[in-house]
């Protein structure tokens, strides 16, 4: 009997095991989702997609506009530079360039070899010499614009296009003074034959400023042909420098006209 109970016990026991595996491996019932629910899930997502999209436009708008902001009053600090710095510029080709061109030319049409020629030496050193534009602009924010390829970010067209006419107005400008550097160097090489070495290498200082030599001086030559060829240059430097001297006329208004636009538009403040 104990051994028939023993194995029937065991029996018992797996039966019991069996049902127990049955019920862990009894799968529930899981309630299917409507359309609507799945619809409303769908457009939860793409209702926060959508918003973290918008979120992440407005604030690389905000990113540029403040960007923008400081390239106007980068901008407008240049102009204040060049405000200040143009009218040195105007000085120096009117007096440089024009008024040396006539009195050189004056003097050569009426010169003898016993015509004292010391202020003459000083001028011939003063109109070879030439001051670029670019000593007299500030163009650090303009490069760095068309550098990053950012000039985009100016949305005024208006304020873009007046900044551009500017910049390019200073570039044709430069144009022109390299023009007229090719005419000066002919001209100092055309001039030499009727000057003297010693008088010529007089008419600076130590520090390079141009000065009368000292005593009396006289032209080495009076050929009418030569003289002639440094009259029709000094005449080229005359009117290509009265051509420059109006354009650098203009580049002045406009940085001050630019001014007051970007004050219009952006309240920035004249320095």
């Amino acid at each position: 009997v104990d051994s028939q109970q023993s194995v029937a016990e065991p029996e018992a026991l797996n039966s019991k095991s069996e049902i127990k595996t049955m019920e862990v491996h009894h799968h529930p019932h899981v309630e299917k989702k409507s359309f609507k629910e799945y619809l409303l899930e769908g457009l939860m997502i793409f209702l926060a997609v959508t918003m973290g999209f918008f979120a992440e436009n407005i604030r690389e708008k905000l990113v540029e506009t403040r960007k923008s902001h400081e390239y106007i009053k980068s901008i407008n600090e240049d102009l204040s530079k060049d405000e200040i710095k143009i009218p040195f510029l105007l000085d120096f080709i009117k007096s440089n360039a024009i008024k040396n061109a006539d009195s050189i030319s004056l003097f050569l049409s009426t010169a003898t070899l016993v015509t004292p020629a010391n202020s003459i030496y000083r001028m011939f050193r003063e109109i070879s010499r030439q001051q670029g534009i670019e000593a007299f602009i500030t163009n650090r924010t303009i490069t760095q614009l068309k550098n990053a390829g950012q000039i985009y970010l100016i949305a005024d067209k208006q304020v873009v296009d007046k900044i551009l006419e500017y910049y390019q107005l200073i570039d044709f400008i430069k144009e022109l003074q390299t023009y007229l550097w090719q005419i000066k160097f002919d001209l100092a090489k055309n001039s030499i034959p009727l000057l003297q070495g010693d008088a010529y290498a007089e008419a600076i200082d130590s520090e390079d400023n141009t000065i009368n030599p000292g005593g009396t001086v006289f032209l080495r030559s009076v050929d009418k042909e030569m003289i002639n060829t440094c009259l029709i240059a000094l005449s080229n430097v005359k009117g290509l420098s009265i051509s420059i001297y109006g354009l650098v006329q203009e580049l002045h208004t406009k940085s001050i006209s630019l001014k007051k636009l970007l004050y219009e538009k952006y309240k920035v403040e004249n320095m």
